[in-house]
């Protein structure tokens, strides 16, 4: 009986590594990446109404963005989402937050440093 169990232990590993190269795939069709691309926006938008985590690929919005053309990245905490929206073209990049479901704070200029 030990043999046996043994046996179908290492044939279940067997199994699952052969389908390790196949995980990729299954947790982007599930939308399991917490930061996987979720979708272009464009238009007039809310951007309070972005509350999954992922990124966005802004495209024209009219929005409280300072820009309209980039990047959104959306963390959440759960009781903490924060926004960081990325201007690529001057690489400007804001920053805001909502804890516990209360309003937004403003969008704040965050600072970086030239690396040239």
């Amino acid at each position: 009986m030990i043999k046996g169990e043994i046996g179908l232990i290492g044939n279940k590993f067997r199994q699952h590594k052969a389908h390790d190269p196949d995980l990729g795939g299954l947790m982007n069709n599930l939308k399991l990446f917490p930061f996987m691309f979720r979708e272009k926006i464009s238009g007039e938008t809310d951007f309070d109404t972005y509350r999954k985590s992922g990124t966005y690929h802004l495209d024209g919005v009219k929005s409280s963005l300072p820009f309209s053309y980039g990047g959104l990245i959306v963390f959440n905490c759960d009781i903490l989402i924060v926004q960081i929206g990325c201007n690529l073209k001057v690489n400007d990049y804001y920053i805001r937050n909502n804890w516990n479901n209360e309003m937004w704070t403003p969008w704040a200029k965050i600072g970086t440093t030239d690396r040239n």
